[in-house]
């Protein structure tokens, strides 16, 4: 089964695209634009860190700590060139994963984590997940789509 978190299903608790969302801190809604999409990383009673799967064959490209986004990791997708670059964020990458390295599909690349950010505005457990096509971010339910991977969108049936 195709998989990026390692769950049955691939629940999308946030859309890419143009969003307006109820900023905590500053108490009021802003519209801003989603680059990626969230994928849940929790189950509904508990929070257990979830495997971050590599989703076909990808080359790593870039790891980072970030102190608002935590750990994240860029590669290059070898199986389906044609989509670019895919970034998680919000993922505690394992120990040893080096930049330049091959990752095999289905491959634990990373365990989803809460950063201060997540909790400082109460966002839910996720893993974020872009794509970079030409300099410019795509939708990743395309990407989904291409490679059948079981979704849901939070809230539909």
């Amino acid at each position: 089964m195709n998989k990026i978190v390692d769950r049955k299903v691939q629940v999308i608790t946030s859309k890419y695209g143009l969003r307006k969302r109820w900023n905590k801190i500053f108490k009021k809604f802003i519209t801003e634009f989603h680059k990626g999409i969230d994928l849940r990383t929790w189950n509904l009673h508990f929070y257990t860190p979830q495997n971050i799967l590599a989703p076909e064959k990808i080359e790593i490209i870039d790891i980072w700590n970030n102190e608002k986004w935590g750990q994240g990791v860029s590669f290059k997708f070898l199986d389906n060139a044609k989509f670019g670059v895919g970034v998680y964020r919000h993922t505690k990458v394992i120990h040893g994963l080096e930049v330049g390295q091959v990752i095999e599909k289905d491959m634990v690349i990373g365990k989803s984590m809460v950063t201060k950010y997540m909790k400082l505005i109460k966002a839910s457990h996720h893993l974020h997940f872009e794509i970079w096509t030409g300099g410019r971010t795509t939708n990743p339910v395309l990407y989904l789509d291409h490679m059948k991977i079981k979704k849901k969108i939070k809230g539909k049936k």
